[in-house]
């Protein structure tokens, strides 16, 4: 099967080679002889993978939106039989106290309470609920949460830890990014709940070692795209993924309805965030644009814009493609890879 051949052919996290490991955690446009002995002791942590090391080091690599409905905590829970067989005998206890009851006790009762009911409203003035807050907003509030997708390469990662969420500016070499409370590039985080992904479904877990992915709450508010959690700031900031595909699709997006544009808005902050191949900015005329791979790519950035993100009717305009040329020499062979002979024939435009 396609698992038994990754679990013979992948090399386990803890054989990672050096180079992999110098390029993943130095940047590759410094010396490693300016980078204070600190950083560089955290290489030994990070080749072995060792879950025992105090040096906790992680790595985001995307921010997944999911269903609040989705989460395991929110999720309804089996009841055991122990709790089937108490919800059953409690039943059968108040059917038997309401046949040992009169019927005409029962009535009479009622009907007083009914009388005492009625005169206390017309004695009490009605008051009316203070205004609280629109139950749709609520709901649209918090409908999505956005969870980390990231892999533990040092120490153990637990809930509740707290951990230094260390910018791409983060640099170890100046002596202020190294101490807590004056670290311009590093803010501390806790650590939310730590899920495990099972296909659709999360799994609630209470720590993940090294060597492990993982997924992370309470961090959307913290982190855009990528991130790297140290507990220390000695460790650098890893580089972001690099992307093969370049975004070079524009479209314009509004609203159908104007009064819609605030949840617009929100919807284009939240597929920024979840999608790391898209990039909305705003047009110096004020208009939103979303910078996508191609076509079919502004087809999925609209659908989630209007199904799950805004859940707005948007207007799309015509694709814009970037157009750019330059000067260049001209080519000395051909694509047979020949030398280009020019013949009495071939006019020189150069003499023009």
């Amino acid at each position: 099967s396609v698992l038994h051949m990754v679990v013979q052919h992948v090399p386990p996290p803890h054989r990672i080679s050096e180079e992999r490991a110098q390029r993943l955690l130095y940047p590759a446009n410094i010396q490693l002889s300016s980078l204070p002995l600190e950083t560089l002791k955290l290489k030994d942590s990070f080749t072995s993978c060792d879950a025992g090391s105090d040096n906790v080091i992680a790595f985001v690599s995307k921010m997944t939106p999911v269903h609040v409905s989705q989460l395991p905590q929110n999720r309804p829970k089996r009841m055991t039989d122990q709790e089937l067989q108490t919800r059953r005998d409690e039943v059968r206890r108040r059917i038997e106290e309401r046949k040992h009851q009169s019927e005409q006790t029962e009535l009479e009762r009622i009907t007083e309470g009914v009388e005492q009911l009625s005169t206390k409203q017309e004695d009490t003035p009605k008051e009316e609920p203070p205004p609280g807050p629109e139950p749709e907003a609520e709901a649209e509030r918090n409908e999505f949460v956005f969870v980390a997708f990231a892999r533990v390469f040092s120490g153990t990662l637990r809930r509740g830890m707290e951990l230094f969420n260390l910018s791409p500016k983060h640099d170890p070499r100046q002596p202020t990014h190294r101490i807590e409370g004056h670290a311009p590039y590093g803010t501390r985080v806790t650590i939310g709940d730590l899920y495990m992904f099972m296909g659709g479904e999360l799994q609630l877990l209470d720590e993940v070692p090294a060597g492990n992915i993982v997924g992370i709450g309470g961090l959307g508010a913290h982190i855009v795209k990528t991130a790297t959690l140290s507990s220390t700031l000695d460790c650098t900031s890893f580089s972001e993924l690099s992307i093969m595909a370049t975004p070079i699709l524009r479209v314009a997006i509004e609203p159908v309805q104007p009064q819609d544009m605030p949840k617009l808005v929100k919807g284009l902050k939240l597929l920024n965030q979840a999608d790391a191949c898209v990039q909305v900015s705003v047009a110096p005329t004020g208009e939103h644009v979303i910078t996508t791979l191609g076509e079919v790519h502004v087809e999925k950035c609209v659908h989630d814009l209007e199904q799950s993100y805004a859940k707005v009717k948007v207007n799309v305009s015509k694709p814009i493609v970037s157009f750019r040329e330059t000067i260049v020499p001209a080519a000395t062979v051909d694509m047979v890879n020949e030398a280009i002979v020019k013949t009495a024939d071939d006019k020189d435009v150069s003499k023009k």
